[in-house]
């Protein structure tokens, strides 16, 4: 077990108290990662002597009782003058909060002003896309790490769907096996907002999921999953996340390849060959591309044609 040992002039004892005891709750109850403890240990620490200081006394378990969202607001305020960012004030407010929820469920320390705070908007970022090459490479690696030919199957065939239909990693998981015999030539995806779209399967990706249906050792009939697991319960996205770490670090690929970076990749590698943007709004089911207009119908076999001709690695061999 890690100890978190706590000493700060600043803090009365029983603070420190508490703040070790949460520390180790972290470790032993929720499972946290190092990484995430050392970060809400800096966090607390900062919160602490800005308050102290703030308050202009050592600290003590009333004083967090009676702490008013104000001054909350004046420590984001510090954290700002010293040019913390907003990814890092909301994981140090998420700290925060926790270290009250915590004090409230198992030390009958509570104040209603925390749950009040909102943490800074973050704006969302999007995966950056890899090149044609390494896209391709990531999906050849999905074959090559794991001994058993089944899984390495499936990996293949789930990164397929993702970078050569843009699929979503929960829309690909979500396939039932009778989903898959629906299949001809495409599939009816239901995205976000339980929005269902069409999307075009080309034959490279039909046959790397029936060879992996066929040496997969679990049964398939109406509404099994299409993808399972080692276990045989329906496979979860951190498994393929999982996956993906361990190919980026064998290809010495950035942090950002992750499963959705495949989806991104496919977007933009057809985008950068077509000019039919609608057409691929269609294929990606994402209507927050636009805020101006809704889709509009998308004739199925000009979408096919416009997707054959426009992807630049699928009319080839990997």
């Amino acid at each position: 077990m890690r100890h978190c040992d706590i000493t700060e002039d600043n803090i009365s004892p029983i603070i420190q108290h508490l703040l070790t005891s949460f520390l180790q709750y972290l470790i032993t109850q929720k499972r946290y990662s190092h990484h995430t403890i050392d970060s809400y240990h800096r966090d607390l620490r900062h919160y602490f002597s800005f308050l102290s200081q703030h308050l202009n006394k050592t600290l003590s378990q009333k004083d967090l009782e009676l702490t008013h969202q104000y001054d909350i607001r004046s420590w984001f305020v510090a954290r700002l003058h010293d040019k913390k960012s907003a990814i890092s004030n909301r994981r140090a407010l998420s700290a925060v909060k926790s270290f009250y929820k915590y004090c409230a469920q198992y030390h009958a320390l509570e104040n209603d002003q925390i749950a009040v705070i909102r943490g800074p908007n973050i704006p969302k970022s999007i995966p950056k896309a890899l090149s044609v090459n390494d896209a391709c490479q990531t999906i050849d690696y999905a074959r090559q790490t794991d001994d058993e030919e089944w899984v390495a199957l499936r990996d293949t065939a789930i990164l397929l769907l993702l970078y050569g239909a843009g699929l979503r990693i929960s829309e690909a998981l979500s396939l039932n096996y009778d989903d898959w015999q629906l299949c001809d030539g495409g599939l009816r995806i239901i995205g976000k907002g339980h929005k269902e779209r069409y999307v075009p399967i080309l034959d490279k990706i039909i046959s790397a999921i029936e060879s992996y249906i066929l040496v997969c050792p679990y049964h398939f009939e109406v509404n099994t999953p299409l993808f399972y697991g080692k276990k045989g319960k329906r496979l979860t996205r951190g498994i393929i996340a999982k996956k993906m770490v361990q190919i980026r670090h064998m290809l010495g690929l950035p942090d950002s390849t992750t499963p959705h970076a495949l989806r991104h990749s496919f977007a933009t590698h057809i985008l950068a060959e077509s000019d039919d943007l609608r057409a691929v709004q269609e294929l990606l089911g994402h209507s927050h591309l636009s805020t101006t207009q809704r889709y509009t119908d998308v004739n199925i076999a000009s979408l096919l044609n416009t997707y054959q001709k426009a992807h630049p690695d699928f009319q080839k061999d990997m």
